[in-house]
């Protein structure tokens, strides 16, 4: 649960399961537009990374 201007709702509704509800369109917590790329300098760093899909 969010308490006042922490700004850990996107955090909150990915440990809880939960879809993100942003202007009519729903996002699963799994989908790919919620996964940042890998900083290609952390792969270069540590070749058991993978970068994310």
């Amino acid at each position: 649960v969010e308490l006042a201007f922490e700004g850990n709702y996107l955090h909150d509704l990915k440990r809880l399961r939960r879809a993100v509800l942003n202007y009519g369109t729903i996002y699963p917590f799994d989908s790919p537009d919620l996964v940042l790329p890998l900083p290609q300098r952390e792969i270069d760093a540590n070749p058991a990374l993978e970068q994310n899909p």
